[in-house]
């Protein structure tokens, strides 16, 4: 039988399902579905589960679910009290070959599906995880956060 793979993109409606629990993030839940929108692996689905905003986050994933078919918008009818059960419930949605999760106060770089699922591919790897990078927001300057030595990074020198 066909793989659906980054090259080929056959078999697949969605090569990625991606998980995105929200509560009260209306000030950052755009910056994160845009994030998704803009990758350049597009066969993805996006499924994003608000746990009962009660700020204008439903109204902005609805805004997006209006316009982009490939994201799925799951309200729950009572707050689950954890972005786990979030996570669970969109889960159950999924139809993707892969499963990737994404705070909704998060984003991605443009081609991190891409390059992931091309390496899980090429090594056949079932999982894999990428670190992140925190940006400060009084200067919105990237700067990765190193565990080894706890040292912050500045993410232009590491391009």
């Amino acid at each position: 039988h066909n793989v659906c793979s980054v090259k080929t993109m056959t078999d697949c409606s969605a090569l990625v399902s991606i998980v995105m629990p929200a509560y009260n993030v209306e000030r950052y839940i755009a910056q994160a579905i845009e994030s998704v929108i803009s990758q350049t692996l597009s066969a993805w689905e996006l499924i994003i589960v608000d746990d009962c905003s009660t700020d204008g986050t439903a109204q902005v994933i609805g805004s997006y679910a209006d316009k982009e078919q490939r994201i799925v918008f799951v309200r729950n009818e009572q707050n689950g009290g954890s972005p786990s059960k979030a996570r669970n419930k969109a889960l159950k949605f999924a139809s993707g070959r892969y499963i990737a999760f994404l705070d909704s106060d998060d984003w991605w770089e443009p081609a991190k599906l891409e390059i992931q699922i091309a390496a899980m591919q090429k090594g056949d790897y079932a999982l894999s995880h990428t670190g992140g990078i925190f940006v400060f927001e009084n200067d919105g300057h990237k700067k990765i956060f190193t565990q080894d030595d706890g040292e912050y990074v500045d993410f232009e020198e590491i391009k």
